[in-house]
């Protein structure tokens, strides 16, 4: 099988900016970088470092050309067997998207940073395992998760 994956996310915090005051300076309510609109890691922008990118909104588009071999790239290896290796997939990706203090579809898609890359998935077990190869301006990373991206 040969699949063609696209994926668009958008991200805005409204509620960037609301602060309170404690002893007499603004105390921004922001969330965690992890749970804001973060580019870089896992899912979005792997070829760069884990939220590497993160400010109050954020837009990211990606393809991924995936080819499932016609049997396991890893059937050779022996002690895999017990894993139940289903399916080996071949990927190759590339990721666009930028983060920005607000949500102006303008300015979030002017000098967006760029990921490039291949993957290595298999199924074993009904599950995904993957490891990606992220290629950016500032240098590649390993990305490795259990799922597809998306």
């Amino acid at each position: 099988a040969r699949v063609l994956a696209f994926d668009a996310w958008f991200s805005d915090v409204p509620s960037w900016n609301d602060y309170s005051i404690g002893n007499g300076e603004r105390l921004y309510e922001r969330p965690p970088v992890y749970m804001g609109s973060a580019l870089g890691g896992l899912f979005r922008q792997r070829g760069f470092a884990t939220t590497r990118f993160s400010d109050r909104s954020a837009i990211n588009y990606a393809v991924e050309y995936r080819y499932t071999t016609g049997r396991s790239l890893l059937a050779r290896f022996r002690f895999l067997d017990h894993f139940g290796i289903d399916f080996t997939q071949l990927v190759g990706f590339v990721e666009v998207g930028r983060v920005g203090p607000e949500f102006d579809l303008g300015e979030l898609h002017e000098d967006m940073k760029v990921t490039y890359g291949l993957g290595l998935r298999a199924s074993a077990q009904g599950l995904v395992v993957r490891a990606d190869f992220g290629f950016s301006e500032e240098g590649g990373q390993i990305q490795m998760f259990v799922s597809q991206p998306f």
